[in-house]
């Protein structure tokens, strides 16, 4: 035997310490690998979460915006459509509906009206404020 060369004992000493360090380096994949898995089925019930309020909140948005437009054009308040959309859509309103002050329909006019033409406003008849005349 030369100098140089391990002998069988060293030889099988070494292939035991690889095969030993290649058993932890698999089970420390297969515990990253748990791990990732695990984490990913979290992300993904999260990011589940997340798109069904994104959802809702988009529902409530689109069901909002309807009953603004149909405020807007002046809904007919008997209508069926108009009734579901203000009876669904009151909770979300509800804090906001006594937030600004209803004027009366005198007092509109008189806030409305332009600085030269205010002495109209203690002249004016019941029927005006009802459309029967116009602003000029």
């Amino acid at each position: 035997m030369a100098a140089n060369q391990p002998g069988i004992h060293e030889v099988v000493r070494h292939e035991q310490t690889v095969d030993r360090i290649s058993e932890q380096n698999q089970r420390l994949n297969l515990a990253e690998n748990k791990r990732a898995i695990e984490a990913a089925n979290q992300n993904s019930a999260i990011a589940r979460i997340v798109n069904m309020v994104y959802y809702l909140f988009g529902i409530v948005e689109v069901v909002l915006i309807i009953r603004v437009l149909l405020h807007l054009v002046a809904d007919n308040s008997g209508n069926a459509f108009a009734n579901i959309i203000d009876t669904i859509s009151y909770p979300f309103v509800a804090l906001f509906t006594t937030l600004v002050h209803n004027p009366s329909s005198a007092q509109t006019l008189c806030w409305k009206s332009q600085p030269s033409s205010l002495w109209w406003c203690g002249r004016l008849s019941p029927g005006w404020s009802h459309g029967s005349s116009g602003w000029f």
